[in-house]
């Protein structure tokens, strides 16, 4: 029973020995208490506490009240967008129903070798309609032009135009990007952020808040972490040649 009484008395003694490392205050070996008192100060400094009451909700509604509101006119409106045709495009061109205007596809060629490229002087020749007006215009408005230089010969003609070569039309990317490249200007829109995306994104050394965006003899600042943070789409851009 002494024996059991002394284990116990040994047991409460290590124990005590060992909570006197945790507790607040406590002395640890080779450090004035003094010192211990200061330490811990300066690392509660270190810590934001905030109450969360009412008044801090009421902070924050009225924050967000004031916050710049996410802007639909300004920036991208990609609604009527509208690929240009350029020089140096190719375009597939069909006629329904009239397979010696079509040109076959060939196993070993691609579409756009087959084309009709966008000469110098912005025209492309058909058959029946040399010289249509091709750059600085749009699908639809080329087709309508065939149509009606078709009608000649041929009644009620139903074309279908396609561009297959984007070549003539082109954006940068450049600096703290994984993949800085040149980035074709398609029938797509193609935006700020998606040709950030299409660059693999932005690098540990980038500065992603701000981005410099230039067209012709005019450069802006970009704020990128309005449009990450808060959605104001007036920070992307449309990007043109």
């Amino acid at each position: 029973m002494a024996l059991s009484c002394k284990s116990l008395i040994t047991s409460l003694a290590i124990l005590s020995v060992t909570g006197c490392t945790i507790v607040p205050g406590s002395h640890f070996e080779g450090i004035e208490s003094g010192e211990q008192t200061q330490n811990l100060e300066q690392d509660l400094e270190k810590v934001n506490i905030q109450i969360i009451d009412s008044s801090l909700i009421k902070q924050q509604k009225q924050a967000r009240a004031s916050a710049k509101p996410i802007s639909n006119t300004a920036g991208v409106n990609v609604s009527n967008y509208e690929y240009k045709i350029g020089i140096g495009d190719t375009l597939t061109i069909g006629v329904w129903d009239h397979p010696e205007l079509t040109i076959p596809a060939a196993v070993q060629r691609t579409a756009e070798f087959d084309g009709f490229r966008v000469q110098k002087d912005g025209t492309i020749t058909y058959a029946y309609a040399p010289n249509i007006p091709a750059a600085g215009r749009t699908i639809s408005e080329v087709r309508e032009d065939l149509v009606k230089r078709l009608s000649r010969v041929i009644e009620n003609p139903q074309v279908d135009i396609k561009v297959v070569g984007f070549n003539s039309q082109k954006a940068y990317v450049t600096g703290e990007v994984k993949q800085p490249g040149v980035y074709p200007v398609t029938e797509i829109p193609l935006t700020l952020i998606d040709a950030l995306n299409q660059a693999g994104g932005l690098t540990e050394a980038a500065d992603w808040r701000t981005v410099t965006f230039t067209r012709g003899n005019k450069t802006e600042t970009i704020q990128l972490d309005s449009f990450y943070s808060q959605g104001d789409i007036s920070q992307n851009r449309l990007l043109q040649h």
